[in-house]
């Protein structure tokens, strides 16, 4: 088999990042049934795009860019650096932040489509807008005007084949992708659409600064009060999801629009029968680049065998359940893991990877979602690797490996802030404190590192996601924990063994 099949699918495997793989967008985007949901806010309404960091939030602009204007519907994306807050100080109530992103979101949506409003203004209301995007903050007046304007641009949706936009989508796919479009607009009270995409939302601020959560607030406010001009205004805002927890959660002053935007938000999280998808979507494209027929079943070209074994351990698995099951409900971090096994077996100058090749690759694959989470989470919680690295320790898992009932993850929780120092969102905690080690529990479930899972009768369990029961470890619901047991996700449990490994290395 030659090595080009594995060359193939790094082509379409190349970074995970939406930056990246600008080139192959078009084809390996598999959100098709859901995708009207997402980008068709209700009138008058934005829509929040939630979702953790790796989910496909920015892929799932562009693409809906790219479809929206070929089209012939106006787009403005805006960047964190077309929204510049730093003139709102930390100290602003929600409501000046608001007030001052609002000027900073109508100026910056008039420069993107200043050049499609030049000639449908006439020539005193084209004095006017191009006076607010000079004076900016300095005429609030002159930018409610000009944001008035906007909706000008807005056009209905072109009767226009994009099959060419597309070619490597199935026909029906796009068939009914420009159905749906039509559809959704016209029963969200306008067949006429401009869309302002706000994109990286939450990298407008510090949110690990309690004083600058109010910058984001302040933009989630002005992009409503924006789309609530004209039902043709569109507004879709993506932010990451422990971000919207922090801005939804914090104390440090009136959060009263919260339950407004809950039913405008839409939550990015992957099943893992999705994840599955998109890796089979990669696959079958790298196979056909290829040259390979269509009936050749889509894994073969590539991996050798059938069952390949867990790392360091006699249990086989699929290839796919392997890649999958390590990826955090992350599409970036199947197409990383992909990557990672194609480039060591063309390293090893193989023609396919071979389960031989598993165990090292997916250690150092681990170590790096460790590295990454942590880093993610460095301003709420610093030591987040030293924490894991404590769950290194077998005596914790009472009820079977990487598996421990409340009752014992929180009775090594209560012992870790004795063994080096640890803050949780600027608080230090203490050993031998129930509240604290329940507020770490419930950290680490909402970043992912732990899994929750309910006993049913008969011996069965259901898992229970963070976004299902958002308040599941909690001082009120401390009771119910005693049905709840807890298993270490297993992207991180390959570094949690090699850790084990060296601690044995040091006893010895």
């Amino acid at each position: 088999m030659a090595k080009r099949h594995l060359e193939k699918l790094l082509s379409f495997c190349p970074t995970g990042t939406a930056e990246g793989e600008r080139g192959i967008r078009h084809g390996i985007f598999v959100q098709f049934s859901t995708w009207t949901s997402l980008v068709v806010p209700p009138a008058f309404s934005p829509i929040v795009l939630v979702g953790k960091k790796g989910c496909g939030k920015s892929i799932l602009v562009d693409f809906s860019v790219d479809v929206l204007e070929a089209k012939g519907i106006p787009c403005a994306k805006l960047r964190p650096r077309d929204l510049s807050l730093d003139d709102v100080p930390e100290s602003a109530s929600v409501s000046q932040a608001h007030s001052h992103a609002y000027t900073v979101l109508v100026k910056a949506a008039a420069i993107a489509l200043g050049e499609r409003l030049s000639g449908l203004l006439k020539k005193a209301e084209m004095t006017v807008f191009q006076a607010a995007i000079e004076a900016g903050a300095a005429r609030p007046d002159l930018i409610s005007k000009a944001a008035k304007f906007l909706p000008k641009v807005a056009k209905a949706v072109a009767d226009v084949d994009i099959a060419s936009l597309l070619p490597d989508q199935p026909k029906e796919i796009v068939a009914n992708l420009d159905k749906s479009l039509k559809t959704a607009l016209i029963e969200s009270k306008s067949p006429k659409a401009v869309y302002i995409f706000l994109d990286d939302t939450d990298q407008v601020a510090s949110p690990s600064r309690p004083g600058q959560l109010n910058r984001i607030w302040g933009l989630l406010l002005a992009a409503r009060e924006l789309a609530e001009l004209s039902p043709e205004i569109r507004c879709i805002i993506t932010l990451r999801e422990e971000v919207w927890i922090r801005i939804a959660n914090d104390t440090a002053s009136q959060r009263d629009q919260t339950d407004h935007f809950y039913s405008l938000i839409r939550k990015l999280d992957p099943t893992a029968e999705q994840l599955k998808l998109i890796v089979r979507r990669r696959l079958d494209l790298a196979k056909q680049a290829a040259g390979e027929p269509a009936f050749v079943e889509r894994y073969s070209p590539f991996f050798e065998g059938t069952r390949p074994h867990m790392p360091l351990s006699d249990v086989v698995t699929s290839w796919e359940d392997l890649i999958v099951t390590r990826s955090r409900g992350r599409p970036r971090d199947c197409v990383q893991l992909l990557h990672a096994l194609a480039k060591s077996a063309l390293d090893q100058e193989s023609d396919k990877v071979v389960d031989s090749q598993v165990a090292p690759v997916v250690k150092a694959f681990s170590e790096s979602r460790v590295d990454l989470l942590a880093q993610e989470t460095e301003q709420e919680l610093p030591a987040l690797k030293d924490v894991i690295k404590t769950f290194a320790r077998r005596e914790i898992y009472d009820e079977g490996s990487f598996k421990a009932s409340s009752a014992k993850v929180l009775s090594h929780l209560k012992l870790v802030p004795s063994m080096f120092s640890l803050r949780l969102f600027g608080v230090a905690l203490h050993s031998d404190s129930n509240e604290h080690a329940l507020r770490v529990l419930a950290f680490l479930f909402r970043v992912g590192f732990l899994n929750a899972r309910r006993s049913r009768p008969g011996g069965r369990y259901v898992h229970i996601s963070p976004s299902d029961e958002p308040n599941l470890v909690s001082e009120t619901s401390r009771n119910d924990l005693q049905s709840v047991s807890w298993e270490v996700h297993p992207a991180f449990r390959d570094f949690l063994i090699s850790h084990q490994a060296e601690l044995l290395h040091r006893r010895s």
